[in-house]
């Protein structure tokens, strides 16, 4: 079962389409309404989630692992393993990206796992657009990014994926809304 929690606060955020992944900065809403992420009581996942936003991501994996352990079938888990693993493929360490595919690879199927334990999980699905996108992908993002703004239209990081992908696309009448709510939504006004 799963219960609200505080988020942990998140770096602050540019609009510039970055692949790099965050710990959820929006409102907790209660279960079952749209909202930007699963949320739990486990204290593995509360731990792993600390430690990856501190960039100690061998502990905040071991963390997750440890959770999966436990529960199998533990969204946030998965979605935390998920994000230490995307974080992994931008390392500088050489080692590190030589495993980048397996890393990617391991990282949908914590996505997927997390989708399918909770499917309004919106930052499961936004994590999922960012790996297709890494995997050349783009039909796939475009699909998880709509789903998400789907579950939660306010979602800025969901606005800014897609309405960046549409840019990709030259769909600039299409982008162009969506991308000034994202950046209304992110600027607070």
């Amino acid at each position: 079962k799963s219960e609200p929690k505080s988020a942990l606060p998140a770096p602050a955020k540019t609009l510039r389409g970055s692949a790099s992944l965050s710990v959820p900065h929006f409102p907790v809403t209660p279960q079952g309404t749209s909202k930007k992420a699963y949320y739990t009581k486990d204290r593995q996942v509360f731990k792993g989630d600390f430690l990856a936003e501190a960039w100690q991501l061998g502990n905040a994996e071991a963390e997750y692992r440890k959770a999966l352990e436990k529960n199998p079938n533990n969204p946030g888990a998965h979605n935390g393993l998920g994000k230490v693993l995307f974080y992994k493929t931008t390392s500088s360490n050489q080692n590190i990206r030589n495993e980048q595919d397996g890393m990617l690879t391991e990282a949908l199927q914590c996505f997927l796992t997390a989708i399918r334990l909770q499917p309004n999980y919106v930052e499961a699905r936004i994590n999922l657009g960012k790996v297709y996108q890494e995997l050349n992908r783009p039909s796939d993002a475009m699909q998880q990014f709509e789903k998400a703004m789907g579950l939660n239209p306010n979602d800025s990081e969901a606005l800014e994926r897609y309405g960046s992908m549409l840019v990709e696309k030259q769909e600039y009448n299409k982008a162009i809304p969506i991308l000034e709510k994202a950046i209304k939504i992110h600027s607070g006004n």
